[in-house]
């Protein structure tokens, strides 16, 4: 403010500052796979975007300048709020820092393909509509016989949360549309660690034939395939084509 006679006078003060115009941008793309690095890249620019459009400026922060001494500095200088956008693995470590921020008041979203596990608002996938739609779809389309094709990550202690709730959307679809529930085809993915890219992927496709070949030898063979990601599509996509009784039956 002006000063009569001083000229202006500058008071610092956090919550007419700037970080009150600002929304902090959590994220860990320094960490993510080469696989999910532009899926993240791309929900980051969005949110970023989205937070230009409403007037507020974004902070981008790696999680793990957050912790200690950081985020003691995020508490007394607020944001007018933070967004949290990390991949499973962060799960543990923000746990902390979101209950602290919530504590002092300041409103907090997360986002991930997982549950965050601490209470607060979350932005995630909703899977059973979407396998619901699906199966709709497909049988829209006249297809009676859906296999869906689940591929997990080796080792995992438990079964990720997402796929249960698309195998309850799969079987929701199923009984409006009065199909047959096809069993699951599940895997672990195979471990490729040191291939290239060429000759990991040929190993997941003849891999993908083995898979396939039963049940496509069978009276009651799948005349559609739900699959749980776009790298497993290209897999099952590339594993019709090498094998000649698949392809040529495959529509």
């Amino acid at each position: 403010s002006r000063v009569e006679g001083r000229g202006w006078a500058v008071a610092q003060n956090a919550k007419a500052g700037l970080m009150n115009e600002t929304i902090l941008l959590v994220s860990e793309l320094n960490r993510f796979s080469t696989a999910s690095m532009g899926l993240m890249e791309g929900i980051v620019d969005r949110i970023s975007r989205a937070a230009t459009n409403a007037a507020f400026d974004t902070l981008a922060v790696d999680i793990g300048r957050l912790l200690g001494d950081r985020l003691e500095e995020t508490l007394e200088n607020p944001p007018t709020g933070v967004i949290f956008a990390v991949g499973p693995s962060a799960h543990a470590t923000v746990t902390e820092p979101i209950r602290r921020l919530r504590t002092a008041g300041i409103p907090v979203v997360a986002y991930g393909s997982s549950l965050i596990p601490e209470a607060c608002d979350r932005v995630i996938s909703d899977h059973q509509a979407g396998a619901r739609k699906l199966v709709d779809l497909l049988a829209r389309r006249g297809r009676r016989r859906i296999l869906r094709v689940w591929s997990r990550v080796p080792n995992q202690p438990t079964r990720p949360y997402w796929l249960d709730q698309r195998d309850a959307g799969y079987e929701a679809g199923c009984r409006e549309a009065g199909l047959d529930v096809v069993p699951t085809l599940e895997f672990a993915q195979p471990v490729i660690d040191g291939m290239n890219a060429v000759d990991g992927f040929e190993a997941k496709v003849r891999l993908m034939v083995g898979y396939l070949y039963d049940h496509f030898h069978s009276d009651d063979r799948p005349d559609a395939i739900m699959v749980n990601s776009d790298g497993v599509a290209f897999a099952v996509a590339k594993a019709l084509q090498k094998h000649p009784e698949i392809n040529a039956y495959w529509d």
